[in-house]
């Protein structure tokens, strides 16, 4: 009986071992499967299917660029247009621009040459008014040196000695001749 109880044992131990093998063996088949799953499958239909994909994914994006080649190609054309009538109120803005300066300049001339007539003719008048004003001292100068003469002789037939300057030399500066 003994025996047969320690038979029992060895045979029970036996069968953990294997079942405590069969659980770690178990384990690992699981970590494996699971890591087999994560992986993507090698199939020749899945690399296809993971081929097109990629494919899929390059055409929608070569189409986007075709979109965006169009949409650059419509801007292209826009602005050429935008240019183009630019261009055109330019050479209409230049020649406006160089009418008005055209018209600016001769309105300007006119002005002034207007002004130098009207300066010419104000000049003229000033110079005959000095001519005329020179002229009339003279004159003026030339009587009233002839009275101061005359005066002094009268003063000099009652009182010669009053006089306080040679009479000679006054008639001298007065440009008349001398007595």
């Amino acid at each position: 009986r003994q025996e047969a109880q320690a038979q029992r044992e060895r045979e029970q131990q036996q069968q953990d071992e294997g079942d405590s093998q069969l659980a770690m063996e178990n384990q690992r088949l699981k970590k494996e499967i699971e890591a087999l799953k994560s992986r993507p499958p090698n199939t020749p239909e899945d690399r296809v299917r993971r081929e097109n994909e990629v494919l899929h994914a390059q055409l929608q994006e070569l189409e986007g660029a075709d979109r965006t080649r169009v949409q650059l190609s419509m801007d292209i054309v826009k602005l050429k247009a935008e240019i183009d009538k630019l261009r055109q109120g330019a050479n209409f803005g230049a020649n406006d621009l160089q009418q008005q300066l055209k018209e600016f300049t001769m309105q300007t001339q006119v002005e002034l040459e207007t002004e130098i007539a009207s300066l010419e003719s104000r000049c003229a008048m000033a110079e005959e008014q000095l001519n005329s004003t020179n002229r009339y001292w003279a004159q003026a100068s030339l009587a009233y040196q002839k009275e101061i003469m005359r005066l002094r002789t009268v003063v000099g037939r009652y009182d010669p000695d009053s006089l306080n300057g040679d009479l000679n030399s006054a008639m001298g500066l007065a440009g008349l001749p001398s007595h």
